[in-house]
């Protein structure tokens, strides 16, 4: 570990790791910046809602009283909460929508809100459900690739044996193979 420059430097730190940055925007603004005409479509007036009931959180959890989540909002959605402790108003994504009580967030809140809070609600453009939705589809093709790669071997290994030689091996034997 070294200090350079009043930055620490971490063995194994080569590169600065890069902010992500939304698909869609870069997108949109490659085609700008390239002359290509922007279409209207792309364009998408982001309406703000008064969402039902309220919430509190813990961590990246939201917890609603008298909500209905999974009829207002959907992943990719922003949750907007003016902070009652701070007064600042917060603004997280959400990633997952449990039930009409529950979901969960991009991060947590500056800090947890721990009394029943209002909230407010934006859709999220069509370009941002796209994305998630790739994402999504992205997610579960790897993971089952994952799973049947891990699958493979357990499959033929058991394949080469028999039931009755595995039964006449002892049982550590048997988990050996």
């Amino acid at each position: 570990m070294k200090a350079i420059g009043g930055r620490l430097k971490f063995k194994g730190d080569t590169k600065p790791k890069r902010k992500r940055e939304d698909e869609a925007t870069k997108d949109y603004a490659e085609r700008k910046q390239s002359g290509d005409e922007v279409q209207e479509e792309d364009l998408e007036v982001v309406k703000i809602e008064t969402g039902m009931g309220r919430i509190t959180s813990s961590g990246t959890t939201i917890y609603g009283h008298f909500t209905a989540f999974t009829d207002q909002l959907s992943v990719g959605d922003a949750i907007i909460v003016q902070h009652p402790q701070t007064l600042v108003e917060e603004t997280k994504a959400v990633r997952m929508v449990l039930s009409n009580t529950s979901m969960s967030v991009s991060s947590g809140f500056s800090s947890d809100l721990v009394s029943t809070t209002a909230f407010k609600f934006a859709k999220a453009p069509k370009a941002a459900k796209q994305m998630w939705t790739r994402r999504l589809r992205e997610s579960v093709k790897r993971l089952t690739t994952q799973r049947r790669r891990q699958l493979a071997p357990t499959q033929a290994t058991e394949a080469q044996c028999s039931p009755t030689e595995s039964r006449k091996r002892g049982p550590q034997e048997a988990i050996e193979l």
